[in-house]
């Protein structure tokens, strides 16, 4: 797939994280961070945004450790 789409997957993410939706926006999330490390790799800001957006959407679960786990990637 190209870069591309991982913008249109991070985008669904956030909005099914703001409606509440998180599985399908950790669906989402993770998709559009395998797109960018193949497509860009893993050392970049691109891949960074995306690892942050989990981190947050863990942490809004109270899910800490997988939060701190994305969060140090950035």
């Amino acid at each position: 797939m190209h870069v591309s789409c991982s913008d249109c997957l991070l985008n669904l993410g956030i909005l099914y994280k703001l409606r509440g939706m998180n599985d399908e926006a950790k669906k989402n999330l993770q998709k559009a961070l395998k797109i960018r490390k193949e497509a860009i790799g893993t050392n970049s800001l691109p891949v960074a945004a995306v690892h942050e957006e989990l981190g947050k959407l863990y942490l809004e679960e109270e899910n800490f450790q997988d939060s701190y786990n994305e969060l140090n990637q950035c």
